[in-house]
């Protein structure tokens, strides 16, 4: 049970191999993913890490090699990358209240 790879282009990376690797062994049947996809349109390219087809849905993945802790408000698009060092306890229970402040607001 795995899905179907169709590698348009090569990985520009590492972590990106281990992405592309994980998603293929991870989701079921029924799922195709293309990876490293040029389109070009009116005289523009544009680069896709990924886009995964499923049953009901398209997905387009963009792929960092980041580390840390992330946090989001997807109503306004702000996205920022945690620098406080919070240990794996405590980044859950600030994870849950940021959640449901956020959940909260969009109602």
């Amino acid at each position: 049970m795995t899905a179907t790879h169709i590698p348009v282009g090569k990985p520009a990376n590492n972590s990106e191999s281990r992405v592309f690797k994980h998603l293929k062994e991870s989701l079921p049947d029924g799922y195709t993913l293309l990876t490293n996809v040029r389109i070009n349109q009116g005289g523009h390219g544009f680069d896709f890490d990924a886009i995964l087809l499923g049953k009901h849905a398209i997905y387009v993945i963009e792929i960092k090699i980041w580390a840390g802790l992330f946090a989001g408000i997807i109503s306004i698009g702000r996205w920022s990358m945690m620098t406080v060092l919070f240990s794996l306890p405590q980044r859950i229970r600030w994870l849950r209240r940021r959640c449901r402040r956020v959940f909260l607001a969009e109602i």
